[in-house]
């Protein structure tokens, strides 16, 4: 009974399920269990997956571990392994270079910069320093020299001239303007 003034006045307890006027026991598939909330459905297990007839078990590859999640594949690859097709691979991590934090990928180490599948290291020329960039070159020249090539240059300040902020370059003092690589008066 349900006391309610709307309604057939009754409705069927947890785990069963209103079928015309009487209520039957939820069927429950292997590999699942009556749904908490609701109480007249079901749900599948953690390590399996609901299909049309019922619960199917997850298969997880080797080097892999059930994952909570119901989206995906339904398992992760172990730290330094990889999901190639249906299969975690194991990674092949370079000479100078470290897995990331989520383990199935690597990075070169501090210094390096990878080529194809290996790290070399990045080549800094004399009053040069090494930055950490993902892009572009991965040096740059000490204050007061410039990028020439590959190399750095000392800057050959011209009369009436100054470093820039950069420290890379050079600008003329006011208020000469600078003319043909020289700072001359208008």
């Amino acid at each position: 009974m349900t006391n309610e003034p709307y309604g057939k006045g009754w409705e069927c307890h947890h785990g069963f399920v209103e079928k015309g006027n009487r209520c039957i026991s939820v069927e429950v598939p292997a590999g699942a269990y009556v749904d908490p909330f609701f109480g007249d459905r079901w749900r599948c297990m953690r390590g399996y997956r609901k299909s049309d007839i019922g619960c199917d078990p997850i298969k997880v590859p080797d080097h892999a571990y059930l994952t909570d999640s119901t989206y995906n594949e339904g398992w992760e690859c172990e730290r330094g392994y990889m999901v190639v097709g249906r299969e975690c691979v194991k990674l092949t991590v370079p000479d100078h270079a470290y897995l990331t934090t989520s383990g199935n990928e690597w990075r070169c180490d501090r210094g390096f910069e990878q080529k194809d599948e290996a790290c070399v290291a990045v080549k800094v020329p004399k009053n040069g320093f090494l930055v950490d960039t993902s892009y572009g070159e991965k040096w740059k020249c000490d204050r007061g020299f410039e990028v020439k090539g590959a190399t750095c240059s000392e800057i050959k300040l011209p009369e009436n001239a100054h470093l820039d902020s950069s420290g890379n370059a050079w600008e003329c003092n006011r208020p000469y303007q600078r003319r043909n690589g020289a700072c001359n008066m208008e």
